[in-house]
């Protein structure tokens, strides 16, 4: 049987979407095209009224977490999200082609604890690649500015449609582009588990996941090889030292008032195995795994045991529901096209096809002699 996916609005949802090939799509450094991004997260959220959680964009592949209330709504949202992000992607580095590998999706149980392992995943993406230290510093398309330091993305939508309609019409040509953008606040959503805290103790919360993934950055360097220290170097120097002092030596602030922003660190350019130069980390040669069995029940993404087992047996239900509805449809087909074959034996071609025969007026075919009858 074909794995199948489990929507079940009693779960969250966590996406994992990499570019065909592990190409290069998203340059992290631009800030216009961070922009936009957000801009296409806003229309989707407005679009279709999913919750985004936290959601990490790196060169190559992406993570999200979502809340839904249907697998409708949340098809349609996924749908609309990535095929958009895919036109931005080949807008801007003027492309074309497949942009994105296949979809995985994950089922994400709703308590504290499986949510924080899992934002603390999503966040520290770009500290496990080695990029940066800290994820406030990461300058790329993230929620970790909205959750730690209580800033307001917004997203920048482009009309394309109205400015190739003046682009054709208008005498002059298309107005400049930034006649045609539109400015939208992308909102980030906090878990119903994290509900009842205040901003200043769910930022307090998001800082302390934050401090977690840099201290997992920092316990790795005596483990890195030669290679890697020295990729590590090229990041360091991209560090604003005296900001880095400055803040660090800076008073504690209340925690009802969000922590100052530090200066993003642009992200350093390095040598892949392959010899080519990537903004995306050390990157090395993907190693194709063997298949998973095809069915294995999807994975739920939680810190009790006990729910993955109810999630499975849960899946296991639904397969069976599914195979059974499969199989009736399959069968009623069987007797419909049974039915069709005998009466194509029984009946003329004509009346199969629903047209009226064809009579001969006269002696010969075609012309004025053939008629409708």
């Amino acid at each position: 049987m074909k794995e199948l996916r489990l929507y079940d609005p009693d779960y969250y949802c966590e996406v994992t979407l990499r570019t065909e090939g592990g190409k290069f799509g998203f340059d992290l450094n631009n800030a216009d095209l961070r922009d936009q991004v957000y801009g296409v997260f806003a229309e989707a959220v407005r679009r279709y009224k999913v919750s985004v959680f936290a959601f990490h964009f790196m060169s190559n592949h992406y993570h999200g977490l979502y809340g839904y209330q249907s697998a409708a709504q949340l098809v349609a949202f996924l749908a609309f999200l990535h095929g958009n992000l895919a036109r931005l992607a080949h807008r801007t580095n003027k492309s074309k082609g497949k942009f994105w590998a296949p979809l995985k999706v994950f089922a994400v149980a709703t308590d504290s604890e499986s949510v924080r392992r899992r934002v603390r995943y999503i966040m520290r993406q770009a500290v496990a690649a080695q990029l940066v230290d800290h994820p406030g510093w990461f300058p790329g398309p993230s929620t970790v500015d909205a959750m730690l330091y209580g800033v307001k993305l917004m997203g920048r939508r482009v009309d394309a449609t109205k400015l190739c309609r003046d682009a054709a019409r208008l005498v002059g040509g298309a107005k400049p582009e930034e006649s045609y953008d539109t400015w939208t606040e992308l909102p980030v959503a906090v878990p119903h588990c994290w509900a009842d805290l205040s901003a200043g103790e769910l930022r307090m919360l998001y800082a302390d996941i934050a401090a977690d993934t840099a201290e997992d950055g920092r316990s790795r360097e005596d483990q890195r090889s030669p290679r890697d220290c020295l990729i590590y170097e090229i990041a360091d120097d991209c560090v604003d030292v005296a900001a880095a002092a400055s803040q660090a030596a800076a008073p504690a602030q209340e925690p009802d008032l969000p922590p100052a922003q530090p200066p993003k660190q642009p992200v350093p350019t390095r040598t892949a195995e392959d010899g080519g130069i990537y903004s995306q980390g050390p990157v090395k040669q993907r190693q194709q795994a063997g298949k998973r069995g095809r069915s294995a029940p999807p994975r739920l993404l939680a810190a009790d045991p006990q729910l993955v087992t109810a999630y499975e047996e849960r899946y296991q239900a639904s397969a069976a529901e599914y195979c059974a509805v499969k199989q009736a449809w399959r069968d009623e087909s069987k007797v419909r096209d049974g039915g069709l074959r005998a009466a194509k034996l029984a009946l003329p071609a004509w009346m199969l096809l629903g047209t009226l025969p064809l009579r001969l007026a006269g002696d010969t075919w075609g012309g004025a002699g053939v008629v409708f009858g």
